[in-house]
């Protein structure tokens, strides 16, 4: 068997085709990850195989804030010239994203966050069900680009 490794992810377009709301993908030739107009993350799939390594369950925020000790999940994905916009509609906070494609990933920037002090936000929320074990046929991984990031998965 052999493992694909995959660096990041590509964005390539809006709109998919079987959900009721319009959608958000990034991918590139090894991935596609799938988000709804709610700001749901709905699907992580091996673009090979047709396989969703996204965790089957409830409903999954694709990102989440966190101010004076309390989780507010997303409310709202859309993306527009090259920016994500998420809303945390429960907490009045918008982040903007930039998104710069990659020929082997995706790199995105926290550009702005507009209504008030956070304490942290989380982004690619997508809990898969691999478990970054070597012999497993497909891998994905997040990486922090500054001191300020963290990516608590990592050792």
């Amino acid at each position: 068997m052999t493992t694909r490794v995959i660096f990041g992810i590509l964005l390539v377009g809006v709109a998919v085709t079987g959900w009721t709301q319009p959608s958000v993908v990034l991918e590139n030739e090894f991935v596609r990850y799938i988000l709804s107009a709610d700001g749901r993350s709905l699907g992580f799939v091996d673009r090979a195989t047709g396989v969703d390594y996204l965790k089957p369950g409830a409903a999954t925020p694709c990102a989440l804030i966190r101010r004076a000790g309390r989780e507010f999940p997303a409310t709202s994905a859309a993306l527009a010239n090259g920016r994500l916009t998420l809303k945390f509609a429960t907490a009045e906070v918008e982040v903007w994203l930039r998104v710069e494609p990659r020929p082997s990933h995706i790199r995105l920037t926290v550009e702005s966050i507009r209504g008030g002090e956070i304490d942290s936000l989380v982004f690619l929320n997508i809990p898969l069900s691999l478990r970054g074990r070597p012999e497993e046929p497909f891998g994905a991984c997040a990486f922090s680009l500054n001191l300020q990031t963290r990516v608590d998965q990592l050792p």
